[in-house]
Protein backbone atom coordinates (compact mmCIF):
# COMPACT_ATOMS: atom_id res chain seq x y z
CA UNK A 1 0.00 0.00 0.00
CA UNK A 2 1.34 3.40 -1.04
CA UNK A 3 1.83 6.22 1.79
CA UNK A 4 -0.97 8.20 -0.03
CA UNK A 5 -3.40 5.40 -0.29
CA UNK A 6 -2.62 4.81 3.68
CA UNK A 7 -3.05 8.53 4.60
CA UNK A 8 -6.25 8.25 2.33
CA UNK A 9 -7.41 5.34 4.02
CA UNK A 10 -6.49 6.68 7.59
CA UNK A 11 -8.87 9.89 6.91
CA UNK A 12 -11.51 7.77 5.73
CA UNK A 13 -11.39 5.88 9.14
CA UNK A 14 -10.98 9.15 11.09
CA UNK A 15 -14.44 10.66 9.31
CA UNK A 16 -16.17 7.57 10.17
CA UNK A 17 -15.08 7.73 13.73
CA UNK A 18 -15.64 11.27 14.23
CA UNK A 19 -19.57 10.20 12.77
CA UNK A 20 -19.65 7.75 14.86
CA UNK A 21 -18.80 9.40 18.14
CA UNK A 22 -21.08 12.66 16.94
CA UNK A 23 -24.47 10.35 16.82
CA UNK A 24 -23.71 8.64 19.49
CA UNK A 25 -22.78 11.76 21.49
CA UNK A 26 -24.66 14.21 19.94
CA UNK A 27 -24.40 17.04 23.62
CA UNK A 28 -20.53 16.38 23.39
CA UNK A 29 -18.70 18.87 22.47
CA UNK A 30 -14.97 18.10 20.90
CA UNK A 31 -12.15 19.96 22.13
CA UNK A 32 -9.87 19.16 19.43
CA UNK A 33 -10.31 21.19 16.46
CA UNK A 34 -11.46 18.61 13.53
CA UNK A 35 -13.02 18.46 10.29
CA UNK A 36 -13.97 15.53 8.42
CA UNK A 37 -10.78 13.69 7.85
CA UNK A 38 -8.27 14.58 10.45
CA UNK A 39 -8.37 15.28 14.55
CA UNK A 40 -5.63 17.72 15.59
CA UNK A 41 -3.71 17.19 19.12
CA UNK A 42 -4.51 19.49 21.70
CA UNK A 43 -1.51 21.98 22.84
CA UNK A 44 -1.06 21.59 26.23
CA UNK A 45 -2.28 24.88 27.31
CA UNK A 46 -5.45 24.02 26.16
CA UNK A 47 -5.54 20.57 28.04
CA UNK A 48 -4.79 22.24 30.79
CA UNK A 49 -7.20 24.49 30.57
CA UNK A 50 -9.92 22.36 30.19
CA UNK A 51 -8.41 20.01 33.06
CA UNK A 52 -8.49 23.52 35.49
CA UNK A 53 -12.34 23.73 34.54
CA UNK A 54 -13.31 19.78 35.31
CA UNK A 55 -14.70 18.70 38.40
CA UNK A 56 -13.20 14.40 37.57
CA UNK A 57 -11.27 12.41 35.65
CA UNK A 58 -13.19 10.38 33.48
CA UNK A 59 -11.43 6.68 32.72
CA UNK A 60 -13.60 4.66 30.71
CA UNK A 61 -12.10 1.89 28.56
CA UNK A 62 -12.31 -1.62 29.62
CA UNK A 63 -8.81 -2.56 28.27
CA UNK A 64 -5.90 -0.17 27.30
CA UNK A 65 -2.01 -0.01 27.55
CA UNK A 66 -0.32 3.13 28.69
CA UNK A 67 -2.94 5.17 30.16
CA UNK A 68 -1.38 8.71 30.84
CA UNK A 69 -4.65 10.20 31.48
CA UNK A 70 -5.22 8.18 34.66
CA UNK A 71 -1.87 9.78 36.28
CA UNK A 72 -2.17 12.83 34.44
CA UNK A 73 -5.64 13.77 36.26
CA UNK A 74 -4.61 12.64 39.56
CA UNK A 75 -1.63 14.72 39.82
CA UNK A 76 -3.39 18.02 38.48
CA UNK A 77 -5.77 17.54 41.58
CA UNK A 78 -8.28 15.71 39.66
CA UNK A 79 -10.28 12.52 41.42
CA UNK A 80 -10.88 9.69 38.89
CA UNK A 81 -14.29 8.12 38.01
CA UNK A 82 -13.08 4.72 36.74
CA UNK A 83 -14.92 1.75 35.13
CA UNK A 84 -13.43 -1.82 35.56
CA UNK A 85 -10.30 -2.37 33.67
CA UNK A 86 -7.46 -4.52 32.13
CA UNK A 87 -3.99 -2.57 32.41
CA UNK A 88 -3.27 -1.23 35.77
CA UNK A 89 -4.48 2.34 35.81
CA UNK A 90 -5.78 2.54 39.47
CA UNK A 91 -2.47 1.69 40.88
CA UNK A 92 -2.22 5.59 41.74
CA UNK A 93 -5.60 5.99 43.19
CA UNK A 94 -6.93 5.37 46.39
CA UNK A 95 -10.39 5.18 47.89
CA UNK A 96 -10.86 8.95 48.22
CA UNK A 97 -9.43 10.49 45.09
CA UNK A 98 -10.54 6.94 42.46
CA UNK A 99 -13.70 5.57 42.39
CA UNK A 100 -14.14 2.47 40.34
CA UNK A 101 -18.08 2.51 38.70
CA UNK A 102 -19.97 -0.21 36.95
CA UNK A 103 -19.70 0.66 32.67
CA UNK A 104 -23.43 1.98 32.96
CA UNK A 105 -23.90 5.98 31.51
CA UNK A 106 -26.12 5.75 34.98
CA UNK A 107 -23.29 4.71 36.99
CA UNK A 108 -20.50 6.98 35.27
CA UNK A 109 -23.64 9.75 35.77
CA UNK A 110 -23.50 9.10 39.78
CA UNK A 111 -19.93 8.18 39.98
CA UNK A 112 -19.32 11.83 39.13
CA UNK A 113 -21.88 13.28 41.66
CA UNK A 114 -19.74 11.05 44.06
CA UNK A 115 -16.69 12.42 43.61
CA UNK A 116 -17.88 16.46 43.14
CA UNK A 117 -19.79 15.77 46.38
CA UNK A 118 -16.50 14.27 48.16
CA UNK A 119 -14.99 18.00 47.29
CA UNK A 120 -11.43 16.43 47.41
CA UNK A 121 -9.37 19.82 47.19
CA UNK A 122 -7.05 19.58 43.99
CA UNK A 123 -4.10 19.97 46.60
CA UNK A 124 -4.93 16.52 48.50
CA UNK A 125 -5.56 14.18 45.41
CA UNK A 126 -1.99 15.80 43.93
CA UNK A 127 -0.02 15.07 47.49
CA UNK A 128 -1.50 11.55 47.73
CA UNK A 129 -0.94 10.61 44.32
CA UNK A 130 2.73 11.72 44.58
CA UNK A 131 2.91 9.97 48.15
CA UNK A 132 1.87 6.86 45.90
CA UNK A 133 4.55 7.26 43.17
CA UNK A 134 7.39 7.63 45.66
CA UNK A 135 6.02 4.60 47.15
CA UNK A 136 6.30 2.44 43.78
CA UNK A 137 10.08 4.41 42.75
CA UNK A 138 11.10 2.86 46.10
CA UNK A 139 10.15 -0.72 45.38
CA UNK A 140 11.31 -0.03 41.47
CA UNK A 141 14.75 1.04 42.82
CA UNK A 142 14.84 -1.84 45.46
CA UNK A 143 13.80 -4.52 42.70
CA UNK A 144 16.44 -3.44 40.46
CA UNK A 145 18.93 -3.66 43.16
CA UNK A 146 18.07 -7.41 43.75
CA UNK A 147 17.52 -8.35 40.15
CA UNK A 148 21.01 -6.75 39.44
CA UNK A 149 22.55 -8.26 42.24
CA UNK A 150 23.44 -4.83 43.81
CA UNK A 151 25.33 -3.90 40.17
CA UNK A 152 22.62 -1.25 40.10
CA UNK A 153 21.29 1.21 42.53
CA UNK A 154 18.95 3.80 40.78
CA UNK A 155 19.66 7.31 42.00
CA UNK A 156 17.13 8.63 45.43
CA UNK A 157 16.83 11.95 43.06
CA UNK A 158 13.22 11.40 40.90
CA UNK A 159 14.50 14.33 38.52
CA UNK A 160 17.03 11.99 37.64
CA UNK A 161 16.70 10.89 33.89
CA UNK A 162 16.73 7.52 34.47
CA UNK A 163 12.84 8.37 35.95
CA UNK A 164 11.71 10.42 32.82
CA UNK A 165 9.89 8.86 29.86
CA UNK A 166 12.04 7.77 26.95
CA UNK A 167 12.36 9.03 23.75
CA UNK A 168 11.53 6.07 21.20
CA UNK A 169 14.70 5.59 19.95
CA UNK A 170 16.16 5.13 23.64
CA UNK A 171 15.35 1.69 24.35
CA UNK A 172 16.98 -1.80 25.47
CA UNK A 173 20.56 -1.48 25.26
CA UNK A 174 20.28 2.20 25.28
CA UNK A 175 18.67 2.37 28.24
CA UNK A 176 20.41 -0.79 30.01
CA UNK A 177 23.94 1.49 28.80
CA UNK A 178 22.46 4.49 30.08
CA UNK A 179 22.13 2.66 33.68
CA UNK A 180 25.56 1.18 33.82
CA UNK A 181 27.71 3.77 32.78
CA UNK A 182 25.65 6.26 35.31
CA UNK A 183 26.00 3.51 37.72
CA UNK A 184 28.99 1.47 37.66
CA UNK A 185 31.42 3.86 39.01
CA UNK A 186 29.51 3.99 42.42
Amino acid sequence: MSSTSSRLTGRRQTAELLKELKRMMPAHHFLNPHDDSRIEKLLWGTINTAMAASATGLCLSAEEGAMYASIEYLLAGLPVVSTPSIGGRHIFGTPETWLTVEPTEEAVRDGVAEMKARNVPPERVRAITLDKVHEHRKRLRACVLVETDGQVDLPEDYGHAVYRGLNNWQRGLDFERMLINDYRGR
